[in-house]
């Protein structure tokens, strides 16, 4: 009776019935977040398309993005200038850098670019709520651009 017993067992976990490595005991194996083995695909969204946008010399604009989940934001924006290239601070700051921002204190964002003309940059960020910001670098001149934000989530 005992090799019987042995030789079962020795089936069942061969046929993928025995112990289950992977947490919940019945042999299914989840590979993500909801706990029912559902596989998330990330998708693409835009959320802002060539959008142009003017700010005047030494100010800043911002417009907000919010994610729901992580995932990872991305940008493009291009140079509209008619006379020289413009030049900007660009980023994805989240709400408490954004107030530094505009208090006139140092502040860090995600996939940052300073001082560049036409430029795309991406960055992994965590849900919540951004701001896609740009600093308009030039002294005299508005700059004059179009911009392009996309999030994967």
């Amino acid at each position: 009776m005992r090799t019987n017993i042995g030789i079962l067992a020795l089936a069942m976990l061969l046929a993928g019935c025995g112990s289950d490595t992977s947490g919940d005991g019945g042999g299914t194996i989840h590979t993500s977040g909801d706990g029912g083995g559902t596989i998330h695909t990330p998708q693409t969204y835009t959320i802002y398309n060539d959008v142009y946008g003017q700010i005047g010399a030494g100010t800043v604009g911002a417009h907000a993005v919010s994610m729901p989940l992580a995932g990872t934001l991305q940008y493009t924006i291009t140079n509209r200038s008619t006379t020289t290239p413009d030049y900007w601070d660009v980023a994805f700051a989240t709400p408490t850098e954004y107030s530094y921002l505009a208090n006139g204190q140092a502040w860090q964002g995600y996939a940052l670019s300073t001082d560049v003309s036409t430029q795309s940059n991406s960055a992994a960020v965590l849900a919540g709520d951004y701001y896609f910001v740009v600093v308009c670098r030039n002294v005299v001149e508005d700059c004059m651009f179009s911009y392009t934000v996309l999030a994967t989530y």
